[in-house]
């Protein structure tokens, strides 16, 4: 889901591996601090439950920070399911989804890293949805 190396952070840790519930929480946290209406800190809690990362295609990149260290991030693409079918939670996803175009995801934005994408190919059915994306060299 980015085209530059993501590393989502949780709890201070930076985690090179897309999970769901840390992206999706990195995402929830950019919109609510800059969009006119907030969406439910809920949309959280369905990413942790009942999102699945379903498929990758994923390398490690390794960034050079100002502070003289490196910070491992993922490029590549991954796909995340549904477990559970909710019209109204898989709306905000895909939004969310959308805006990591603009806002990116995980930590380096603002030197590049987490530039992402949701694959115009994803989708929501009746059985489940699928939102995918992909870094570096491509985005979802």
């Amino acid at each position: 889901m980015s085209t530059a190396p993501a590393s989502p952070t949780a709890a201070g840790l930076h985690v090179p591996v897309p999970l769901p519930a840390w992206v999706f929480a990195s995402l929830l946290e950019r919109w609510n601090a800059f969009a006119p209406v907030a969406l439910p800190d809920e949309a959280r809690r369905f990413a942790q439950e009942c999102l699945a990362l379903s498929a990758y295609r994923l390398s490690t990149r390794m960034v050079a920070v100002k502070e003289g260290g490196l910070r491992a991030g993922a490029v590549g693409e991954a796909r995340y399911t549904a477990t559970r079918f909710d019209r109204y939670w898989l709306s905000v996803i895909h939004l969310l989804a959308d805006f990591a175009l603009f806002a990116g995801v995980g930590v380096g934005t603002s030197v590049g890293m987490g530039q992402a994408r949701r694959d115009p190919e994803s989708r929501v059915s009746e059985r489940g949805s699928e939102a995918s994306g992909s870094g570096s060299g491509r985005e979802a």
